[in-house]
């Protein structure tokens, strides 16, 4: 006869077992981490103690930054069709972030783009827009931050070579674009010299005057965060940093224009073509992930 206690320690043991069964294929797949110190991306909300980003994410090839979560899952929809890696029948691109703020998504297998939408001035609304350097407000090329109470600076400027092949994938796209500068703003509004935001300290005349300024010394357009992203991914690749030997980065970042910030009669764009217009910097750029993987053999991936 089965006592109580003999079911418990077998439903233990069952349990125990099981459970290692899990452990263990979870491990050998690479979804736990190995690491004794655990690092977290915060903003994402993944960390080694959860996830191992070297088995998750070791065949990533290209990593693409954009303004919104639903714009870059139309994103890595688009590129996996692209890139012929459809998602399976049943599946779907899957949000990977545990977090609302910030999404991450991996479509297909280190070049790093950014894709952004801006509003910028004299260049032609569905224009794509090139940079040549990001440049902080004061139109200097570097971003500027505080570490440890001392003020830093890092350069901002961008892969001139990767600048050459955008504007001739854009050529051959028979695309509208141009080159420039994309200056960083820390805010959405006074800096960017707009009038609509809960406190304006100046007027239209000064507004215009300010654009004009910018405008005449190279900036085609405003972008937050655009100078951050590219000193990052600059100290990143450094074309050798020694704690990231193994990683070169060329970094480039492609606008589209969605705004003429002159033209105070302007409608807002209609939302077929404000989404036509959102997927040209994503075009542009998968004919720069065909153009650098085809040389490996066939197929893109």
């Amino acid at each position: 006869m089965t006592s109580r206690r003999d079911v418990s320690r077998y439903r233990e043991a069952t349990e125990g077992r099981r459970f290692r069964r899990e452990m263990n294929f979870a491990a050998d797949f690479g979804l736990f981490a190995r690491t004794k110190v655990s690092h977290n991306l915060h903003h994402f909300g993944l960390s080694t103690n959860d996830v191992n980003f070297k088995e998750a994410f070791k065949d990533v090839k290209f990593v693409l930054c954009g303004s919104n979560a639903v714009v870059m899952q139309r994103v890595a929809r688009y590129i996996s069709e692209q890139l012929s890696a459809p998602v399976p029948y049943g599946s779907r691109v899957r949000n990977l972030s545990k977090k609302e703020r910030f999404a991450v998504f991996k479509a297909v297998r280190k070049w790093i783009s950014s894709m952004l939408y801006c509003a910028t001035r004299s260049v032609e609304v569905g224009s794509v827009i090139i940079t040549t350097c990001a440049v902080n407000a004061l139109m200097q090329p570097h971003f500027e931050t505080c570490s440890f109470g001392t003020r830093m600076q890092y350069d901002s400027s961008l892969d001139a070579e990767l600048v050459k092949e955008l504007c001739q994938i854009c050529k051959s796209m028979d695309i509208d674009y141009t080159t420039g500068l994309t200056m960083e703003s820390n805010d959405f509004y006074e800096e960017e010299g707009r009038l609509d935001g809960g406190l304006c300290a100046y007027k239209r005349k000064q507004q215009k005057s300010y654009l004009e300024k910018l405008y005449s010394q190279g900036v085609k357009n405003m972008q937050m965060g655009c100078s951050c992203f590219a000193a990052f991914c600059k100290r990143v690749n450094a074309k050798g940093t020694k704690s990231y030997a193994s990683t070169i980065c060329c970094t480039g970042i492609v606008n589209v224009c969605l705004a003429d910030r002159f033209d105070e009669g302007q409608y807002p764009l209609p939302a077929v073509k404000l989404e036509l217009y959102e997927m040209m910097p994503c075009e542009v750029v998968v004919q720069l992930m065909k153009k650098q993987l085809k040389p490996e053999g066939t197929g893109y991936l």
